[in-house]
């Protein structure tokens, strides 16, 4: 037996696997190949956060915030920080984007809880 796929797609990240998702909602069959083990840090540097506009892409393709974030993962404040010479706080409401928040992926919730990440008081 010969499988046959109407579409291979090299690479799963962002652009690959939404690809994916789009021509699978058409009834293509879509074969998807990716050399990776997720998350690839260091090899490729990905942010551990998902954005507004992340999100935005993830609505479109159907699905629900529930289904990807974390519950005491979510970001209203961002920092900036060269050790030694500054730290800057930035809140997501003064970003003028449709979402005043974001989230952080499970393991990075994971470590603001134990402590290990310092808010600003």
């Amino acid at each position: 037996m010969t499988d046959h796929y109407d579409a291979i797609i090299v690479g799963g990240r962002n652009a690959g696997a939404s690809l994916a998702i789009r021509l699978a909602r058409q009834n293509l069959k879509i074969f998807l190949i990716d050399r990776a083990h997720f998350p690839s840090l260091p090899q490729v540097p990905s942010s551990p956060f998902i954005h507004a506009g992340t999100m935005r892409l993830l609505e479109e393709l159907g699905f629900d915030e529930k289904e990807y974030t974390y519950p005491d993962g979510i970001i209203t404040e961002h920092a900036l920080s060269f050790v030694g010479h500054f730290q800057v706080f930035m809140p997501t409401e003064r970003m003028n984007i449709d979402r005043n928040y974001g989230y952080g992926l499970t393991e990075i919730a994971s470590i603001r809880r134990s402590g290990c990440v310092q808010r600003r008081a």
